[in-house]
């Protein structure tokens, strides 16, 4: 079985024999498109594959950083995109870093979060930045929805009800 075939379906034993013979698989390229085993782990929602993957990547922040597919996507964009706040959770938590990073649309992952109404994931982003990191994030958030600040929460109120994201 192909290891892309291998990270949609997330199967790991396999994966895990061809990263003990070839580490570097951890982190190169593996599809036409810039994915990386990583990418495609996130997109398919294999949170436990995902976990034991990151075991093989270097505990070097930029290892994450650098892992982009050819939109400029880091895994944690692909996560906001798919609404996976596990693995959000997961990357942030090795690496910060990784909120600010901007797709080749300008896009950090709180705005694809919100562009595709995961409200458990943006509420997560939200709480995952520093306090002084909020306003810079929330403030680039409001401008590329065209919102003010002031109109934040109303704009979130209306993405929960297009998104039926709501109880009685």
């Amino acid at each position: 079985m192909r290891l892309v075939e291998c990270a949609k379906l997330g199967v790991w034993p396999e994966v895990e024999w061809y990263l003990k013979v070839h580490k570097s698989l951890a982190t190169e390229a593996i599809h036409d498109d810039g994915s990386t085993l990583l990418h495609i782990a996130v997109e398919n929602g294999h949170t436990d594959f995902v976990k034991k993957l990151l075991s093989y990547i270097k505990n070097n922040n930029e290892d994450l950083l650098k892992q982009r597919d050819s939109d400029g996507s880091t895994a944690l964009h692909i996560a906001a995109i798919v609404g996976n706040t596990d693995v959000v959770d997961l990357l942030v938590k090795r690496n910060k870093m990784l909120l600010q990073v901007k797709d080749k649309g300008s896009k950090d992952p709180l705005h694809r979060a919100y562009e595709n109404m995961h409200l458990d994931t943006i509420a997560y982003l939200l709480k995952a930045v520093k306090v002084e990191d909020k306003t810079e994030l929330q403030s680039s958030f409001s401008s590329s929805v065209d919102h003010s600040d002031d109109d934040m929460p109303v704009k979130l109120l209306v993405t929960a009800i297009s998104a039926k994201q709501y109880s009685k």
